[in-house]
């Protein structure tokens, strides 16, 4: 399930209301997204050929379904160019020990409108 939290209203919440009453119209009337997933990965169709209402979901599952079996990461070495990733898995590590604990994790907020988003350089 997705949700969405828009904050709009008048004009603009009724066109966001359609739009997504016209979705779910479509979606009710195509294949479901496991389905359809099921068959591209049993090399039936392309998915460049797909055209679907719920075609984010279809990329999911084949992106997880696609990962295979988790690896072991005790040999990796990672180096500079890998520091999201380091950042990543320190942020993870830290709030699962937290949830594990019993404790709870870090509430995450969104930063102001007037602050941009960089890579980091």
């Amino acid at each position: 399930m997705i949700t969405s939290h828009m904050k709009v209203t008048g004009d603009e919440a009724e066109a966001f209301r359609a739009k997504r009453k016209e979705f779910y119209e479509n979606l009710e009337k195509d294949w479901p997204s496991l389905e359809v997933a099921l068959e591209l990965m049993a090399g039936k169709g392309s998915y460049h050929d797909v055209r679907h209402p719920d075609l984010a979901i279809l990329q999911d599952i084949a992106v997880q379904a696609g990962q295979g079996r988790i690896e072991d990461r005790g040999a990796e070495r990672l180096g500079r160019s890998d520091n999201g990733i380091i950042a990543w898995r320190k942020i993870l590590t830290r709030e699962l020990k937290l949830i594990a604990q019993g404790d709870a994790p870090k509430s995450w907020t969104t930063p102001p409108k007037e602050v941009e988003p960089t890579l980091g350089f």
